[in-house]
């Protein structure tokens, strides 16, 4: 690991613990059906790995440049997953300018202090990823209404019934989340968070 500087590697640790934990949640609870693009499980691939690079990004990297990073990250999954589709992209930019501002608000209220302990730490992002997930629904609901509401007599029910669903899933995101960042960041377990913080930071190990 010799090629790769300190700044580097904390930034893939980073990235990787934090989506990690995250798809690993999703995973638990729905299996593969997580990796299946348009299914509502697949938000927990989405969200997590969204939520790994923008923490990674804002903690090391200039604000303009981690939002133009972040910018380009939903072109080219946008394009990947469903190319064309013009919905596609405004569902896609609502989740991950969602989660990127809920990760942003978070390291904010940490610098101001106004979070200080472990669980005050997973708790506002818990329940921050919660919030914007549901928002999220209500934000598409306003774009659509007028044909979906046309279209489908229980329109209102199954909005509820996709709110609560993602509720729930920003919640366990959010929380997977959460505990990455404890232990890569604030040490929640602390050998395993002297250990990662020692591979980060060792620019000599092999």
């Amino acid at each position: 690991m010799r090629s790769l500087s300190p700044d580097l590697k904390q930034f893939m640790l980073r990235f990787l613990v934090v989506a990690g934990l995250g798809i690993l949640a999703g995973f638990l609870r729905w299996g593969s059906l997580i990796f299946i693009s348009r299914t509502m499980s697949f938000q927990f691939t989405q969200i997590s790995l969204t939520a790994g690079l923008a923490y990674a990004l804002f903690k090391r990297t200039p604000m303009l440049n981690s939002f133009l990073i972040l910018f380009f990250w939903f072109l080219v999954f946008t394009a990947l997953e469903a190319f064309g589709n013009r919905w596609m992209y405004v569902l896609n930019l609502t989740y991950i300018a969602g989660i990127s501002f809920a990760i942003w608000v978070y390291l904010y209220l940490l610098g101001k202090s106004v979070i200080r302990t472990a669980i005050q730490r997973v708790a506002c992002l818990t329940v921050a990823f919660g919030i914007v997930n549901t928002l999220h629904v209500i934000v598409l609901v306003l774009i659509s209404w007028r044909s979906s509401n046309a279209q489908n007599p229980h329109f209102i029910s199954e909005v509820l019934n996709t709110c609560w669903f993602n509720f729930q899933t920003g919640i366990l995101i959010g929380l997977a989340a959460g505990v990455g960042i404890e232990a890569v960041d604030h040490s929640l377990i602390p050998r395993t968070g002297a250990a990662l913080k020692s591979w980060a930071l060792d620019a000599n190990d092999a």
